[in-house]
C-alpha cells in the first residue's frame, strides 16, 4: 500500500487537461528485443530484462527495464468504467528519475501489432520466473496508432511506489481473446484505485510530438507543427539602399529617362522619319497650289474604286468651282446642241 502526494492512477478527461506546449516531447525506440525473464506477481504479470527498449522525453534519456501486464485498467479515460486491461512499460534514466507509459487494452480480435506484442508474452506465463524467446517484439507495438497522450506526475504502480511522470495513452489497442483469458486465469485480477487530482496539472498531447527512433544507424529528422501565426497588418516600409537589389532598383530610370534613351540610341530613324513627314506635306501643298480646282479626295476616291474593278459612283462633282444651276435645270429641249444649232443658222438664212 502506497502512501503520499501524487499517486497514480487518475481518472483523465481532456476538458480538464491544459494543451502540453512543447512539454510533453515523447520519442519511443523501436528496437526489437529478443529476450526477457518473465514472472507472475501480485502486481501483475512483470517482464523485465537489461533493457526492453528506451525512449526520449522532454530531451531525456530512458532505458525501459519492466513491463507489466494487469488486469482491469488502473486509469480511468474519459468515462469512469475502467478497460479490459492496461500495459505499463516502466523506464529509468541515468539520472535516476523514472517514466511510465501506459496503454489501456479491450478484448478485439481486428488485426494489429498489439495481438503479436501480447502473444509472445502471456501464453509462457507459469508460477515461476520463465526466459522468453522474442522476435520481432519492440515497445513500439504497444503504441496505439493514434499517439494522443496524457501526461501529469504520478508514481510507480509497484511497491515503493516511487515518483514518475506518467505518460497514459488516450486511445487503446487490441488483445486476442484466447490471450486475455489466459492472463485472467494466471494473473490476480486487481488495480489500485482512482487517486485524487489534487493541485496537479494534467495535460495532453495530440500525438505531433509523438515519434519513433529506429536503431539503424541513421539520422531522423522530428518535424513539429508550428503554432498558429497572428495575421499582421500590411507595414510599407522603405527600401533599403544599402542592398544590391536595391541599388540596381533606384538606378533604373523612369519612362522619361527611357524614351530619352531610345530616341537617342535611334536618332537616325527620328531624324529620317521627321523629314519623310515634312516633305510628304509640301507635296500635298504642292499639289494643292497648282490644282486649286480638282477635289483631289474625290479623285482618289474615283482611282480606289476603278482599280479595285467595282463600279464608280461619284460622291459629287470633281470641280470645286460651282457648276451654273441654269445649266443644270435646263430641259433636254434647251440644251445647246448641233441639231439646235443648225436650226438656227437655217432661219437666219430665211430658208
Amino acid at each position: 500500500m502506497c502512501a503520499g502526494a501524487n499517486q497514480s492512477p487518475i481518472h483523465l478527461s481532456q476538458g480538464s487537461a491544459k494543451p502540453c506546449k512543447g512539454t510533453c516531447d515523447l520519442k519511443i525506440d523501436a528496437t526489437n528485443i529478443t529476450s526477457g525473464s518473465l514472472a507472475v506477481s501480485d502486481e501483475g504479470l512483470v517482464l523485465s530484462a537489461s533493457s526492453l527498449g528506451s525512449c526520449t522525453y522532454n530531451n531525456i534519456s530512458y532505458n525501459c527495464v519492466m513491463l507489466l501486464i494487469n488486469n482491469p485498467s488502473h486509469h480511468t479515460i474519459e468515462k469512469n468504467s475502467r478497460a479490459d486491461g492496461e500495459v505499463i512499460a516502466v523506464f529509468n534514466s541515468a539520472q535516476g528519475e523514472y517514466l511510465q507509459v501506459c496503454v489501456q487494452f479491450y478484448v478485439n480480435p481486428s488485426p494489429g501489432p498489439s495481438l503479436d506484442f501480447f502473444k509472445q508474452i502471456i501464453p509462457y506465463a507459469s508460477g515461476s520466473q520463465t526466459t522468453v524467446q522474442l522476435s520481432g517484439w519492440s515497445l513500439q507495438q504497444m503504441i496505439p496508432d493514434d499517439g494522443s497522450f496524457f501526461m501529469y506526475d504520478g508514481s510507480l504502480m509497484v511497491p515503493g511506489c516511487a515518483p514518475a511522470d506518467t505518460v497514459v495513452f488516450k486511445s487503446s489497442i487490441n488483445i486476442d481473446q484466447t490471450d486475455f483469458a489466459n492472463l485472467v486465469n494466471k494473473v490476480t485480477a486487481g488495480s489500485r484505485n482512482i487517486q485524487p487530482l489534487g493541485n496537479r496539472e494534467l495535460f495532453y498531447n495530440d500525438g505531433a510530438d509523438m515519434g519513433f527512433m529506429p536503431h539503424d544507424n541513421k539520422t531522423y529528422l522530428v518535424m513539429k507543427p508550428l503554432k498558429p501565426q497572428k495575421k499582421k497588418k500590411l507595414e510599407i516600409s522603405k527600401a533599403d539602399l544599402k542592398t544590391t537589389s536595391a541599388k540596381e532598383a533606384a538606378k533604373r530610370p523612369g519612362v522619361l529617362g527611357q524614351t530619352a534613351k531610345h530616341v537617342n540610341d535611334n536618332w537616325d530613324a527620328y531624324v529620317e522619319g521627321f523629314f519623310f513627314i515634312i516633305f510628304t506635306g509640301l507635296v500635298l501643298y504642292g499639289w494643292r497650289y497648282m490644282y486649286p480646282h480638282v477635289n483631289w479626295l474625290n479623285g482618289m476616291y474615283d482611282w480606289v474604286k476603278n482599280t479595285t474593278g467595282k463600279k464608280v459612283v461619284s460622291p459629287g462633282v470633281i470641280y470645286s468651282k460651282p457648276v451654273n444651276p441654269i445649266i443644270i435645270n435646263r430641259t433636254p429641249q434647251q440644251k445647246p446642241g448641233i441639231l439646235n444649232s443648225i436650226n438656227r443658222r437655217l432661219a437666219s438664212s430665211g430658208l
